[in-house]
């Protein structure tokens, strides 16, 4: 049995009889109440019991979810990967390979190319334009389609509305609560 599903067996359990109880599942941002709800001794928490009980258990295949923050290992750098925020830069980078091109397409005015020198470095950036940034441009708008298309599988699932949610949030919600 996994933590996520220890946790919902939990809430089950102290929901039962309610219409919350028997759920099929919680939202993500619970798993920090885990923290925050204590016992009557004001003391323990429903993760310190979660823990305890885990480890008290005789069952191995239930021991060794003590080991879920490892297998968390790469989510901090994960959850530093903001799509919205790759797609603002990979924006801007669109933008400066048009601006270039635009002035690389200038090259026949007097007003921006004077010399010799600056119609060479025009020719150029035409050349790098056509060749290198095209195909860079292409690969990272591909790597960028992958990017959210993957950050859309994490959130649907985790059972979260893609339009309200990112898998930023998700990884932040998940570090946090493996760290606690």
């Amino acid at each position: 049995m996994s933590v996520l599903e220890n946790v919902l067996s939990i809430g089950n359990l102290m929901n039962r009889g309610t219409r919350k109880g028997d759920a099929a599942g919680f939202k993500l941002n619970s798993l920090m109440k885990l923290i925050q709800t204590k016992s009557n001794d004001k003391k323990t928490t429903i993760l310190d019991f979660l823990v305890q009980s885990t480890l008290e258990s005789k069952e191995e295949e239930r021991r060794i979810v003590i080991n879920f923050p490892d297998e968390l290992s790469g989510i901090e750098s994960a959850m530093k990967i903001d799509v919205s925020r790759i797609k603002g830069d990979f924006s801007a980078l669109r933008q400066g390979v048009e601006n270039m091109k635009r002035v690389a397409n200038c090259s026949g005015e007097a007003s921006i190319v004077e010399s010799h020198a600056n119609k060479i470095f025009a020719a150029l950036c035409k050349k790098f334009i056509e060749t290198i940034a095209a195909k860079v441009l292409s690969a990272l708008d591909g790597a960028l389609e992958d990017v959210k298309t993957e950050s859309t599988s994490v959130v649907t699932y985790f059972g979260e509305d893609p339009e309200n949610s990112t898998a930023c949030k998700i990884f932040e919600i998940l570090y946090r609560f493996s760290c606690a």
